[in-house]
């Protein structure tokens, strides 16, 4: 009696029972622009709607609170964006010289309730706008809580000079910027000065981001390697499909950064969650010995891969003076990555690989389980 339609039942319903929604990529981080001086700062801030959500709470839960929150109207609603405002205000601080300013913060895009038949899935992100009036102060810095989670932030003085960008780690406080007041006395007159600029990654700085974005970041990455890898037709096809798959995600990685090949995520991100279960369900139902196909569906599958690795690169601030080391050191971090996985994969299974049972306990449901996952992962990222 075959065991697999069983255990690939079983692993269905483990995955539809698994608490919360898995994660694709990691979630773009918070983005913020400041506009400095000398006498006023305006702060625009992007943010992902789970940061607002207690760690730990149960998905489904926050969803329904937040759908439920976004479509009251009345009283309700302006009790919540009240209490909205008052979270921003506790997590986002503007210390100039010693003491800390008030900001006066809007939320633009909550004036109005939803629409009913609006899905807030559409919202990609919570739009906040802050101002403050900063007298005769002459230095400010921002000090971020922890909660608002890794920040692209951008700080441009009012005039012509070049902005300050850099990346803050989760609660870290940005550096001092000069309002220019220090001359008003005599008449002259200054641009805001900024601090010089973190200097990007190097080659080796990339090299860890593209590890890091497979392993432990990109989980849907690991689990497509990881059904190349349990087609289990041998050492030849695998490297002949992997081959595949790192020259069509190098391919579309480079189109994409160059902004010659995008697709929005609400397409990339369904995508490659259906790879995933393709790929597995053929490492099930499918000829083990169509290697030719199989390195053609796997190169296409691949160009997906590579618009999703586009999308998390550019988020951390490409320097396109410097664009071809970045994308290399960031696709060396990637197949380093993939090939951990897969020498992973190999000393874990080497020793059962003679076991009579190994087909029917081990590889058929690694298969199954991923194709499940794949699956849920997929229906939860188109609705």
């Amino acid at each position: 009696m075959r065991l697999w339609p069983l255990v690939a039942a079983l692993a269905v319903a483990f995955s539809v029972a698994l608490p919360g929604r898995a994660p694709a990529h990691p979630l773009a981080p918070t983005e913020m622009t400041v506009t400095l001086g000398p006498d006023k700062a305006d702060i625009t801030l992007t943010m992902a709607w789970h940061l607002l959500v207690d760690e730990g709470a149960d998905p489904e839960a926050a969803d329904a609170y937040l759908d439920a929150q976004l479509r009251a109207t009345g009283p309700e609603r302006a009790a919540w964006l009240a209490r909205l405002r008052a979270w921003l205000a506790s997590r986002l601080h503007l210390v100039c010289d010693t003491a800390e300013v008030p900001l006066t913060i809007a939320l633009p895009t909550l004036e109005t309730p939803l629409q009913a038949e609006l899905p807030t899935s559409t919202l990609p992100a919570l739009a906040v706008e802050a101002e403050a009036a900063l007298g005769s102060a002459s230095r400010c810095r921002l000090r971020l809580d922890e909660r608002l989670g890794t920040v692209v932030l951008r700080v441009r003085p009012r005039g012509p000079s070049a902005e300050d960008m850099r990346l803050l780690a989760p609660g870290e406080a940005s550096p001092d910027y000069d309002l220019g007041h220090g001359a008003r006395s005599t008449g002259e007159t200054h641009r805001p000065q900024v601090a010089p600029p973190t200097p990007p990654p190097s080659l080796v700085g990339y090299i860890v981001i593209g590890f890091e974005h497979i392993v432990p970041d990109g989980l849907d990455h690991v689990l497509f390697v990881l059904a190349l890898f349990f087609l289990g037709a041998g050492a030849k096809p695998l490297l002949w499909q992997v081959t595949a798959f790192t020259v069509a995600h190098s391919v579309t990685l480079a189109l994409g950064l160059l902004g010659w090949a995008q697709l929005p995520d609400a397409v990339v991100e369904p995508a490659i969650a259906a790879s995933i279960a393709f790929v597995a369900l053929e490492d099930l139902f499918g000829d083990r010995t169509a290697t030719r196909r199989r390195v053609a569906v796997v190169f296409l599958f691949g160009l997906l891969h590579g618009l999703g690795f586009a999308g998390a690169l550019r988020e951390t601030g490409l320097p396109m003076d410097r664009f071809a080391s970045t994308l290399v050191g960031f696709n060396v971090g990637v197949e380093l990555g993939q090939l951990a996985v897969l020498a992973a994969a190999f000393a874990l299974t080497r020793p059962l690989a003679r076991w009579a049972r190994y087909e029917a306990l081990v590889r058929r449901p690694a298969c199954a389980a991923i194709a499940a996952t794949g699956l849920y992962w997929t229906l939860t990222r188109l609705l």
